[in-house]
């Protein structure tokens, strides 16, 4: 029998479900206490985890969220967290809080990775800033909604958010999350001296409102402003939405004294960037800016230097 033989052995074998998808474990734990017991072992949630929730409905989430909140398990080692979320729901928010307040406060996890719907995304964020635990010193941060590409987080957020962002500026590597505004590192962090000094890939939004300049010398203040928060930035992502952001996009290509700095540069919008950004005018972009070697505007039209 199965239950016969020693948790060593059992757990090797749920580890080797687990290799399949995490999810899988729930119905391990539902078949007795012994199991459930097992699939809380903090061996089987370290290293890196991968979780779809289409697959778990909010019964099977909750199963998993009772075992992370047990107080008597052993908190867990997790380096790496990439999740596909199909739904927003409170028993994803709620398993996702739970898993990574188990996180042992002397084990960094490296990477957190969340494809989920877009109206999720301030209560990931919000998550994320409320956790003590490895996550202070992380390197890549990215969420991420392919259906919703230009929509943006709401400004209730932004305070918990920021200030979790200020303690990871010194290790933050990779920060890809379209959803939220680009405004918020400039003008609402409260410390002068903020800067991500090893950050070398950013997506952010570009939104209109208040937090477009006006004027062409405050719009390249606005990109030194960026330089200096973002000093060795090598690959930028931009989500416009509005029209209007197309001038401060170009106010960053035609300032000379910016440059050398990004290296490749990526416009997303809805608009037709063609008609903005010609290829003639792109390609003399290219040999005028010290260090910019590619600029992507669009699927279609792409210029490597």
């Amino acid at each position: 029998m199965l239950v016969q033989l020693p948790d060593e052995i059992l757990l090797c074998i749920i580890h080797h479900l687990k290799s399949v998808t995490c999810i899988d474990l729930i119905s391990v734990a539902s078949t007795c206490r012994r199991l459930r017991h097992l699939v809380g072992d903090w061996t089987l949630w370290s290293d890196n985890i991968s979780i779809t929730t289409a697959h778990a409905s909010n019964e099977m989430l909750d199963i998993l969220t009772d075992i992370f909140t047990d107080s008597s398990l052993r908190r867990y080692g997790i380096k790496s967290l990439a999740m596909i979320i199909n739904r927003n729901d409170a028993s994803v928010c709620q398993f996702l809080a739970a898993l990574l307040g188990q996180q042992q406060h002397d084990i960094t996890c490296s990477s957190l990775r969340f494809e989920a719907p877009w109206t999720v995304h301030d209560q990931l964020l919000g998550l994320l800033s409320q956790q003590d635990a490895g996550l202070k010193s992380i390197r890549e941060v990215s969420v991420s909604d392919p259906d919703q590409v230009f929509s943006t987080l709401s400004d209730m957020s932004r305070n918990p958010v920021m200030d979790w962002l200020v303690h990871c500026q010194s290790s933050l590597e990779i920060f890809n999350v379209a959803s939220l505004p680009a405004d918020w590192l400039l003008y609402y962090i409260p410390r002068k001296d903020l800067q991500f000094p090893k950050l070398a890939s950013l997506t952010l939004a570009l939104r209109s409102f208040f937090s477009l300049p006006a004027t062409e010398e405050s719009r390249q203040c606005y990109w030194q402003q960026f330089k200096h928060v973002f000093p060795n930035l090598r690959h930028l992502t931009l989500h416009v939405a509005p029209d209007d952001a197309t001038c401060l996009i170009k106010t960053l290509l035609h300032t000379k004294s910016l440059f050398p700095w990004i290296q490749s540069i990526t416009i997303v919008s809805p608009s037709d960037l063609k008609q903005v950004f010609p290829p003639a005018e792109l390609r003399a972009i290219l040999s005028n800016l010290t260090g910019l070697t590619r600029v992507n505007v669009g699927w279609d039209m792409m210029l490597v230097c």
